[in-house]
Formats: C-alpha cells, sequence, structure tokens
C-alpha cells in the first residue's frame, strides 16, 4: 500500500468524482482510476461504489477512509515538525569525521549549513572512524561520518550508508608509472608503498588481488593517518598509495598527482553516517544530517 493511493482515494472521495479529482491533483483521470484500482486489490475489498452518481465509499471505503485520514494528520505533523527542526536558527552540532568523509561530504554540508543557518555552531573533530565511534557513543559526538572500512554495526550505534567511495592507487605526476595507459600488478610491486592505516576490507581485497595472480605483496614501509604527511610524501618521493579516489582530487586536477590505471582493479567502500540510538537529535544536528544527505546525492551524480 502506497501513500500516493490513499493519497488519491481520499481526493476522489472529497471531491466527488475520479475526474474531479484528477483536475484538482493534476493527474489524469486514468492514473486516479488505476491507483484505487490496485488498493483495493491490495486490501481485498471494493472501496467505493461506482454505481453512485457522486463517489460514495462502501462499508469498506468509510473504514479505510478513517485510517487514511489519521495517516495524512500524521503526515503532515511529521512535516511539519521536520521544517521545525530544520528551520532552527540557532544550536550546534559536533562532528566526528575520517579525512575522506571531511572532505568529499561533510564540507559541502557545513557550507550549505552555513548558508542556510549562519547561527549553527559546528565542531569537527577528525580521525579514523573506527576510534571515532566510541566517543560517539560516550556522547562526546552528536554524529560520526567516515568511509567503512571494516564492519562497525555497533550496538547502541544506527548507521546509514550515505555514498560510496572508490579506491585507487594514486603517484606523483612525476612517478614512473605516470602517463602510461593500463598498469599491471607486477609493476606495482616495483615501487615503494605508503598506506593509510586501519583499511580493513579495501586493504583486504587489495592483497587478495596480488594473492589471486600469484604475486608477492606489496611492501609497504611507510604507514599513517595523517592526509598531510600523505599528500607531502607522494609529492616529494616515488611512492605510491592506495587511497579513496576523490581525496586529493585538486592535486590530480592541478597535474601533480594521478590515479594509475590498474587492470583488474575495481574497490570501494560505504560513507556512513552514524548516530546514537533512541536518543533524539537536537535541531542543529537534524540540519547537519540533512545538509549531508544533499551533499552525498550530489557526490554521487558527480561520481557517475
Amino acid at each position: 500500500m502506497q501513500l500516493k493511493q490513499l493519497k488519491y482515494f481520499m481526493a476522489v472521495l472529497e471531491h466527488g468524482s475520479f475526474s474531479n479529482a484528477a483536475a484538482e491533483l493534476g493527474r489524469t483521470q486514468q492514473a486516479i482510476s488505476k491507483a484505487v484500482h490496485n488498493l483495493e486489490e491490495i486490501v481485498g475489498v471494493r472501496l467505493l461504489d461506482r454505481n453512485a452518481r457522486v463517489a460514495t465509499p462502501t462499508v469498506f471505503g468509510e473504514l479505510l477512509l478513517v485510517h487514511a485520514r489519521n495517516v495524512d494528520l500524521e503526515l503532515r505533523s511529521f512535516r511539519e515538525r521536520v521544517a521545525e527542526m530544520l528551520g532552527t536558527d540557532k544550536g550546534q552540532v559536533t562532528v566526528g569525521a575520517s579525512a575522506t568523509a571531511a572532505g568529499l561530504l561533510l564540507a559541502d554540508a557545513v557550507s550549505m549549513l552555513q548558508s542556510r543557518q549562519p547561527d549553527i555552531r559546528v565542531t569537527v573533530k577528525a580521525g579514523i572512524y573506527q576510534d571515532l565511534l566510541p566517543n560517539l557513543l560516550r556522547g562526546e559526538l552528536d554524529i560520526c561520518v567516515g568511509v567503512e572500512t571494516v564492519d562497525a554495526n555497533i550496538e547502541g550505534l544506527v548507521r546509514e550508508v550515505l555514498c560510496r567511495e572508490r579506491f585507487c592507487v594514486v603517484a606523483s605526476a612525476q612517478h614512473p608509472l605516470a602517463g602510461q595507459a593500463s598498469v599491471r600488478h607486477q609493476q606495482l610491486l616495483e615501487h615503494p608503498w605508503v598506506l593509510g592505516q586501519k583499511l580493513g576490507s579495501v586493504e583486504e581485497a587489495f592483497v587478495e588481488s596480488f594473492d589471486t595472480l600469484g604475486l608477492g605483496r606489496p611492501d609497504a614501509a611507510i604507514e599513517t593517518n595523517s592526509t598531510e604527511f600523505l599528500r607531502e610524501i607522494l609529492l616529494r618521493d616515488q611512492h605510491l598509495c592506495l587511497l579513496p579516489a576523490d581525496l586529493f582530487a585538486d592535486e590530480i586536477a592541478q597535474g601533480r598527482m594521478v590515479r594509475l590505471p590498474v587492470t583488474q582493479f575495481d574497490w570501494s567502500a560505504s560513507i556512513s553516517l552514524y548516530y546514537r540510538r533512541g536518543t533524539a537529535p537536537g535541531n542543529a544536528t537534524v540540519a547537519l544530517i540533512d545538509a549531508l544527505h544533499v551533499a552525498s546525492r550530489q557526490h554521487e551524480r558527480n561520481s557517475s
């Protein structure tokens, strides 16, 4: 059963006919009739007396009308509450964010939020999302946004996937492999690596691709969770790194870094939002979550 079907059903009764309801709602009479017919098939009874001059409900239609009006009333109340929460002009929200999520989504979301509601104060605390989630549980953060590289379904937290981020091999534009039409796994083993920490399932899939081909594994002499260090070491030396595709989008657009076209390579991970279960978020938090939803949709459109 769909809300649209209930809406059309109530409109037919309110306006007295399918044609009047269609004119009021800006739909065709056929669309209104089909929706009500499908609704009757779902509930398994006839809802309208079609022989009457004016559309009238059957006994079952009368019963459904009561419930439909209650649903409509609750939905209106929900919309009013959301509008009230999004319309707040003050408050504060503290966000924990991984480097990738902060750069790809959170910056756009906060910018959007500030343009709408400049009185909201936002505090952003950076870190690896596995390390940030305990802080969220303790109430030190209002929400947490990060790239999921391990299963982090934690009791007491609600997880919502915002979008997915593709990983790729990144190097300096002066790297010997830069400019090649395709790069084989064997070639990747001929150069030093620097890896991010706690890459979890992404790193497992990465390593497995070498194992599948019967090759050795990349020797990562350096590990770090610092985005700034990664940027500098990649630009200065001939290291390779497995990274979210858009983390250094500016450097790639400027021609300072490149994404290597590695054959048989397609790894991705979710960028997810976490908040505490059973705790009503404040208005400022709700407003930022709404902005994150918009930013994630924009990111997916730009990535497609």
